[in-house]
């Protein structure tokens, strides 16, 4: 679980260089472990944000229940997407390689929005629109938009949230550089095996 004792960047920042081997595979407990602590930032969007909290909470499970069944042939992430496709379970929409398409996208969203709050002038339904645009919008078909736009515009101000997440500290900025090629080798990964579904949901 992550230690909210402190700043969830801090915590995030000190786990970073456990989530990678030296080959590059993602080490699945380590990779879930921060996703678990990136929750928070998104409970802090706002209260609107809940809904897709949960989501982002289902599919981190869906992961680690999946891992648990086979803790040593599940230890490197990749691994659990091939033994899915290996039993041809990989385009079930309950899936754990479904679970990590959409976990990935939405991670992308957290770094896209805290990298469009460098801008000084930026509100946080700027930063947020603006993530969402690039990272979740192309996926997302006319409820699912509908809904999402209406969450945007009951985000809570720029100044809340970043006193809630620590403001700008070098851990945060840390995670800026440490997170997304972690996040980008997943998304790699999916595309190198036709697992990117531009399916709208």
């Amino acid at each position: 679980t992550c230690n909210m004792s402190h700043n969830v960047f801090t915590e995030i920042s000190e786990r970073i260089s456990t989530v990678c081997t030296p080959e590059g595979e993602i080490h699945t407990e380590a990779f879930l472990a921060i996703c678990r602590c990136v929750l928070p930032i998104i409970d802090k969007l706002g209260t609107s944000f809940y809904p897709a909290k949960a989501d982002v909470g289902g599919n981190i499970e869906r992961l680690t229940t999946r891992a648990k069944q086979d803790p040593s042939g599940h230890a490197l992430l990749f691994d659990v997407v091939r033994k899915e496709m290996i039993a041809g379970e990989h385009h079930d929409s309950r899936s754990a390689t479904k679970g990590l398409l959409w976990l990935k996208r939405f991670l992308e969203f957290v770094i896209a929005l805290l990298r469009n709050l460098s801008d000084p002038q930026a509100t946080l339904f700027d930063a947020s629109n603006e993530a969402y645009k690039t990272c979740l919008q192309p996926f997302h078909g006319f409820i699912a938009g509908g809904a999402f736009t209406i969450v945007l515009n009951l985000c809570g101000t720029r100044e809340s949230f970043e006193e809630a997440i620590g403001g700008e500290t070098d851990d945060r900025s840390k995670f800026l550089e440490g997170f997304p090629p972690i996040v980008e080798s997943i998304h790699q990964f999916l595309v190198a095996n036709g697992l990117d579904d531009p399916t709208k949901v």
